[in-house]
C-alpha cells in the first residue's frame, strides 16, 4: 500500500527588527523624553511622539489631498514618493495650522492653533513640523504596505 505524501509549502521567513530597550520603552509608553524626533520652535524644543488614534484619523483626513496624489503616484511606479515641503504647502496649505496643532498637542495638550501659528511663522516651518510627524509615525511606509495587501485581497 502506497502512502500519499502531502506537499507543504515552506513557511515564509520574516525578518524581525532588533529593538533596543529605549525603542521598546518608547513604543510602549509614547513618552516624549524617549522620542528622538524633535523640532525647535520659538526657541523651545518640542518632542514628536506617535499620534493618538483619533488624532491620527483627523491628521490623515486633513492631509488627504496630499496623500491622494502621493499614493496615486505610487501605484504608477514602484519608487517611493518623496514628500517635500512645497508639496505639503501646495496640497494642504490651509490645513497646515490645524495639522501643526495636532502634532504639538500630543505633548502640549492646551496649545491653540493661534499659538502654533506664532511658533511657526511661515508655511515652510509648519510644513516641516507636519512632515516630521509623518516621518515619526511612518505613515508612508504604512500606506505603502497597506495597498499591496488590499490589492492582493481583491485579486481572485
Amino acid at each position: 500500500m502506497k502512502r500519499k505524501v502531502q506537499e507543504v509549502e515552506a513557511p515564509e521567513v520574516v525578518e524581525v527588527p532588533t529593538l533596543d530597550k529605549t525603542a521598546i520603552a518608547e513604543a510602549a509608553t509614547n513618552h516624549p523624553a524617549l522620542s528622538k524626533d524633535e523640532i525647535t520652535l520659538g526657541g523651545k524644543k518640542y518632542k514628536i511622539v506617535h499620534l493618538k488614534y483619533d488624532d491620527y484619523i483627523l491628521f490623515l483626513t486633513l492631509l488627504a489631498p496630499l496623500l491622494e496624489v502621493a499614493f496615486s503616484q505610487m501605484q504608477l511606479t514602484t519608487t517611493p514618493v518623496n514628500l517635500d515641503v512645497l508639496k505639503v504647502i501646495s496640497m494642504c496649505g490651509t490645513n497646515l495650522p490645524q495639522l501643526g496643532q495636532i502634532v504639538l498637542s500630543q505633548t502640549q495638550s492646551e496649545i491653540t492653533i493661534e499659538e502654533v501659528k506664532a511658533l511657526c511663522p511661515t508655511p515652510f516651518k509648519m510644513a516641516e513640523l507636519v512632515l516630521l510627524q509623518v516621518k515619526h509615525n511612518e505613515m508612508i511606509k504604512d500606506f505603502g504596505s497597506f495597498f499591496p495587501q488590499l490589492t492582493e485581497m481583491m485579486t481572485p
